[in-house]
């Protein structure tokens, strides 16, 4: 069915449905969140009106801003992740059913009624309408009274209408119909030479990263992003076999602005410099095996060809045979190219074949006597070790140097250990969120969100280890470890008998261990075991030893106060009794992630323990929300001033600096 079928089918649906709303809700998901995710009970409208997140329900995953649309059916699952700051939206929950002669034999469904639940998402090009429906509906929703339900169907229905209005009218970034496959391929080839990325690619589609390159990858052999790259490649050796244009220029045209970056990435898939390669270009690169790069994207392909995705258009010629190069294997490459050259040498002479031929061979045994050199001097330090993690088993060979880090408790780590990653996702986050005591270099790159990285700059920046936890690299574990050996860790760990204080203690020496720095985390954590004791110390002069605590991050949701309240399993919890104080928080059930949602009617139970919290500036639901409370002014802790703010950027789930900047803030606030 094509987009406008799709179209009317789901507006014909909704003349013929008896609606009715369940909720109008207005969400604000805040950044500390690690994800808001749900079932949805009833079919679903989202608007967001401020900030940006990822949302996925189904398989379809949207990088969403101000005028985004989302509609979803009943029992999707409905994930939000903020990105650089909080996400605010509308969110209307809706029934809606049609009596059985409603459903028409002209409709282009199947019985089960699926247009009504079609999943999509589009930017509104005219927000401004949308937006005054939706404040319309959701202030006379809590209004409450009876006499206006009439009134607020009707806002639905027009909110409905508006909607699919700008859907029919082509709104971008909707997500109706097509294989995403075919889709993605074409438009590679159209705009290869122009800035793509991963989630670039999944967002046009509509699809989550994760899936979009599953997807890709069991029907074409190879992920997006390789694609991309081997496309560029050789759009880029087919410009310098056919002209003499300068590099710089045949850079920019196969997408690459930064001509170095260019010859980077050129290098690492051929083993050839361009430069090199494009004054050898007369040599026959075709010569084909199964490892040849002719032969492997050749098949690629023709798999896509026979599948209905390309055209022979999208094909070109190299030195008259049909192909499109794929260099995997970076060695093998330039053992052909060399040999070619080689064989080009022969035809001079056989002085000149002789030479040749005993010089190279030479020059590679001398490359490979250093290498073994330098192996054997730095002895234990180079051997393999297989390291087992969360998604599997690693095998890192030597002490890795270029690292990349996908979170922030992580990049703690790193660079608590003096290390300076090469890459780091959502580095604006950590600089805003997390407090610690060292910088992060000016020239480490940042490559995008935690869970979805830029994976074309992270190839590009050649690292030799990549770190992360398991919910950053769960679905894409396996594209990760194709780039480099990749390295899952669990925070919170069940079943073992630890908790997140034991696994923080372990994952960073382990890491320490990985990059030959046990030395330097030995010095860490000598100085963090210094400074519970002086804080212990600070706090049994004071005579507040064993004190109980409450430690609580607060924050604003749908215009009320949500608090996590954190359980005895939780790494912050442990902090706080390394320094001699005792949490007041006991649920009866074991929190996996080290707390319990809770809001002010929870906290009578623990008036009598001191209250520390953290929470933002900009979201103080202290001195706004609960500013006249009355269940909040009547509880001893706040009526005694025993209320202490940690500060926003005091970080709960961080290593072991983030560790010791909160003993020390608690220690003082506790006995000043």
């Amino acid at each position: 069915m094509d987009r406008t079928s799709a179209v009317q089918d789901h507006l014909f649906q909704w003349d013929r449905a008896q609606v009715k709303i369940i909720d109008v809700r207005h969400l604000t998901v805040v950044l500390p969140d690690l994800c808001h995710a749900c079932v949805l009970p009833a079919g679903s409208f989202l608007y967001v009106i401020r900030g940006s997140a990822h949302i996925q329900t189904g398989d379809r995953s949207y990088r969403v801003r101000p005028g985004f649309v989302i509609h979803s059916g009943k029992g999707q699952e409905l994930q939000i992740e903020p990105l650089i700051e909080d996400c605010e939206m509308y969110w209307i929950l809706y029934q809606a059913e049609h009596t059985s002669s409603d459903m028409l034999p002209c409709m282009h469904v199947e019985p089960s009624g699926a247009p009504l639940d079609i999943q999509y998402g589009f930017l509104s090009k005219s927000s401004v309408i949308l937006l005054d429906l939706v404040k319309q509906l959701y202030e006379s929703w809590h209004r409450g009274s009876d006499r206006d339900r009439l009134f607020q169907k009707g806002l639905l229905l027009q909110f409905v209408h508006e909607v699919v209005c700008q859907l029919d009218e082509g709104n971008e970034e909707q997500g109706l119909q097509g294989d995403p496959v075919s889709h993605i391929v074409q438009y590679i080839h159209e705009h290869y030479g122009k800035p793509l990325s991963l989630q670039h690619l999944a967002d046009y589609v509509n699809y989550s990263v994760a899936h979009l390159s599953s997807i890709f990858k069991e029907q074409i052999g190879i992920s997006p992003i390789e694609y991309l790259i081997q496309l560029r490649i050789n759009k880029a050796a087919e410009l310098m076999m056919e002209n003499d244009a300068p590099l710089r220029e045949i850079s920019a045209k196969v997408g690459y602005k930064d001509v170095y970056y260019f010859g980077r990435i050129f290098k690492k898939v051929t083993g050839v410099a361009p430069s090199r390669f494009k004054k050898q270009k007369r040599i026959d690169v075709s010569i084909e095996s199964e490892y040849s790069p002719a032969f492997i994207l050749r098949s690629s392909l023709e798999t896509l060809r026979d599948k209905g995705y390309i055209d022979n258009d999208y094909q070109y010629k190299l030195g008259g045979s049909t192909a499109m190069i794929r260099f995997v294997k970076p060695g093998v490459a330039a053992a052909m190219l060399l040999c070619a050259m080689l064989v080009l040498s022969a035809c001079g002479g056989a002085a000149g074949t002789n030479n040749g031929v005993n010089q190279k061979p030479a020059g590679n045994q001398t490359s490979n006597s250093q290498s073994a050199g330098k192996e054997a001097n730095q002895g234990a330090e180079q051997q393999s070790r297989t390291i087992k993690h969360a998604l599997g088993e690693t095998v890192i060979e030597g002490v890795p140097q270029r690292v990349v880090v996908l979170e922030w408790s992580i990049a703690e780590d790193v660079l608590a250990l003096g290390v300076q990653p090469v890459g780091m996702a959502d580095i604006k986050g950590m600089q805003k969120w997390v407090k610690v005591p060292v910088e992060i270099g000016s020239d480490v790159v940042d490559i995008g969100v935690r869970n979805a990285p830029d994976m074309e700059l992270l190839t590009s920046l050649e690292p030799d280890l990549i770190i992360g936890l398991d919910r950053n690299l769960e679905t894409s574990y396996e594209a990760m470890s194709s780039i480099a050996p990749t390295i899952a860790y669990q925070p919170y760990p069940v079943e073992d008998g630890r908790d997140q204080y034991d696994a923080m203690v372990d994952t960073f020496n382990e890491i320490a261990d990985i990059l030959g720095k046990k030395d330097e985390a030995a010095a860490v954590m000598k100085q963090l075991d210094d400074t519970y004791a002086a804080a212990k110390a600070k706090i049994t002069e004071a005579g507040k030893l064993d004190a109980p605590f409450v430690l609580a991050m607060g924050y604003s949701n749908q215009d009320a106060v949500v608090f996590r309240l954190s359980t005895d399993n939780a790494l912050a919890v442990k902090v706080l009794e390394h320094i001699g104080l005792k949490n007041a928080h006991k649920p009866e059930k074991t929190e996996v992630y080290g707390f319990t949602t809770a809001d002010v009617e929870a906290l009578p139970a623990l008036q009598d323990a001191n209250f520390l919290h953290i929470i933002q500036d900009d979201d103080n639901v202290i001195e706004n929300q609960l500013k006249n409370n009355a269940v909040w002014k009547s509880l001893n802790f706040v009526k005694e001033n025993r209320v202490y703010g940690l500060g926003g950027d005091v970080w709960p789930y961080g290593g072991p600096l983030s560790s010791q900047i909160l003993a020390q803030k608690a220690a003082d606030l506790l006995t000043k």
